[in-house]
């Protein structure tokens, strides 16, 4: 067993040189901020997971974070102190069947929404806009335009990093939730199934136009993450932050978009700081204004617990 002071030189033996170390982290999010990661992994097969899992029970990490599209993270612009996974867009194969899709957990979800309509299989229309991989998609229980993962999901197949177990769990296991799901941090969504019904390529691709077109209507483009705060159940998050007048409000290289004031716009050349004083600075003043709590659905990654505290 490897043994040094560093975890990561302990891991890099095992692991050889796929395992890269201070990789870039925040530019492969769609903030586009953030510092490195400690050590970074792309994941091409099943054989590479089974090496990896044989691997983390000889060498203890500090943290653990599975990458998918970074559209729905904010990394700490000290970077992370811990491994980062990812699935290459080339792990498993995309495969479909009148009434059901097996889609790989590195797969976009537009990609795989697009060759769906294309086929003439719908359903999974929805997730033409989430800027989002299946896997993660299926962590989070991603949504949009009415749907979301819980609603569309038929299972999915999960590699338990520490258990070395593969499981196939149905949408009942899987404990889904409001933008949340059952599923640990070592817990890789390796593909899932969707429910789909046989329809007419066309109309299935003018449903896909109507959505982008919303989308692009509605919401802004740029560095954003999407939307910041989870809906409490009395009233989307966006309207409590615009009735608490804050549409402008702007830290650094950071604003509350004008466009959708659930997503904070960022600057090229912005900081993650700026984005998480912003969001800090809403949740405050939208508890002041109105009494309710907002509660981020953008993942914090790397920050320390004295900047993550004003969330609890």
């Amino acid at each position: 067993m490897p043994k040094s002071d560093d975890w990561t030189k302990d891991l890099k033996a095992l692991l050889g040189p796929s395992l890269l170390l201070d990789a870039p982290l925040g530019s492969l999010t769609t903030y586009r901020s953030g510092g490195p990661a400690r050590a970074f992994l792309t994941l091409n097969s099943m054989a590479e997971i089974e090496e990896l899992a044989m691997a983390l029970r000889k060498v203890a990490i500090p943290e653990l974070l599975i990458l998918g599209n970074g559209s729905n993270l904010l990394v700490s612009d000290n970077g992370f102190n811990g491994l980062v996974l990812k699935l290459s867009n080339g792990f498993g194969e995309f495969e479909t069947s009148e009434e059901l899709c097996l889609i790989p957990g590195g797969m976009d979800l537009p990609i795989a929404s697009r060759r769906l309509a294309a086929l003439g299989l719908s359903g999974f229309e929805w997730a033409v806009g989430v800027p989002g991989t299946m896997g993660g998609a299926v962590k989070m229980n991603a949504g949009g335009h009415g749907s979301s993962i819980e609603k569309t999901i038929n299972g999915a197949s999960i590699f338990d990093l520490r258990s070395l177990e593969l499981k196939v769990l149905g949408p009942s296991e899987l404990e889904f939730s409001y933008r949340h799901s059952g599923l640990s941090r070592f817990q890789i969504v390796l593909a899932a199934k969707v429910s789909v019904s046989q329809g007419d390529p066309k109309v299935c691709k003018e449903k896909l136009s109507e959505i982008v077109a919303w989308r692009r209507a509605n919401q802004p483009g740029g560095q954003n993450s999407g939307s910041v705060f989870k809906n409490p159940a009395s009233v989307p998050a966006a309207a409590l932050i615009e009735s608490a007048g804050l549409k402008g409000l702007r830290v650094g290289k950071a604003e509350v978009s004008t466009r959708h004031s659930n997503f904070i716009q960022l600057e090229k050349g912005g900081s993650s700081r700026d984005v998480l004083a912003v969001m800090a600075s809403v949740k405050t003043r939208v508890l002041e204004k109105t009494g309710e709590v907002l509660r981020p659905e953008v993942i914090l990654v790397g920050f320390s617990l004295e900047e993550y505290a004003v969330f609890l």
